[in-house]
C-alpha cells in the first residue's frame, strides 16, 4: 500500500516535467517566429533609413554620424533621437507601430527624427545623457516637418502625424502648417 502514493507522485513529477519541456519548446518556437517577423520589418526600416541618410547627406553636403535604430516594444515608451558615444552615433528610438507603416511613411517618420539633428535641435553632442524628449516642442516640430517635405510628400508626413501625434491641438497645428485639413 505504501508504494502506490510514491507511484502517483512519480507519475505526477514525470508528467509535470514533460509538460514543462513541452511549454518551453512551444514558447521558444513562438519567440523565434516573433523575432523573425520583427527582423524582416526591421531590415526594411534600416534600408529606408540608409537611403534617407544618403539623400540628406547629398542635399546638405555633409556626412551624418552613424545611425543606430531601436524599435521600442511599447507604444508608451519614449521615442525620438539622442546622441551616443559623444556625438559619434545618433540613436533613434522608434515607435513599435513603425513596422506597420509603408516605406514612404517610414521615410517621413525617419526624416522627422533626423531633421531634429540636421536642424540643430539636439542640445549637446558631447553628452550621452541628453534626453531625446527635449528636442524642442511645437515650434521645433513644425520646423522639422517643413524639413521632412524635402524628402517626403505631404501625404506621407500627414499620415504619420495623424497616427503618432496624440495631442489634438498639436496635430491640428502641424497638419495646418503642412496644408492638410
Amino acid at each position: 500500500m505504501v508504494k502506490i502514493p510514491y507511484f502517483v507522485v512519480g507519475l505526477f513529477l514525470a508528467g509535470s516535467f514533460t509538460f514543462n519541456i513541452y511549454l518551453s519548446l512551444s514558447f521558444l518556437g513562438l519567440k523565434e517566429a516573433i523575432e523573425e517577423f520583427y527582423q524582416k520589418d526591421f531590415v526594411q526600416v534600416k534600408m529606408v533609413s540608409e537611403q534617407l541618410v544618403v539623400d540628406i547627406e547629398k542635399e546638405y553636403g555633409r556626412k551624418l554620424p552613424l545611425i543606430e535604430l531601436n524599435i521600442r516594444l511599447s507604444e508608451y515608451s519614449d521615442t525620438g533621437i539622442k546622441y551616443k558615444d559623444n556625438g559619434k552615433t545618433l540613436q533613434l528610438f522608434l515607435p513599435p507601430n513603425i513596422i506597420s507603416f509603408d516605406n514612404r511613411q517610414k521615410r517621413a517618420y525617419l526624416a522627422h527624427e533626423l531633421g531634429h539633428y540636421v536642424l540643430g535641435h539636439l542640445d549637446n553632442p558631447n553628452s550621452d545623457t541628453h534626453s531625446f524628449i527635449r528636442t524642442g516642442g511645437l515650434i521645433r516640430d513644425i520646423e522639422t516637418d517643413i524639413f521632412v517635405l524635402k524628402f517626403s510628400s505631404v501625404e506621407e508626413l500627414s499620415s504619420v502625424i495623424k497616427r503618432l501625434v496624440w495631442d489634438k491641438n498639436e496635430r491640428r497645428v502641424r497638419l495646418a502648417v503642412v496644408k492638410v485639413n
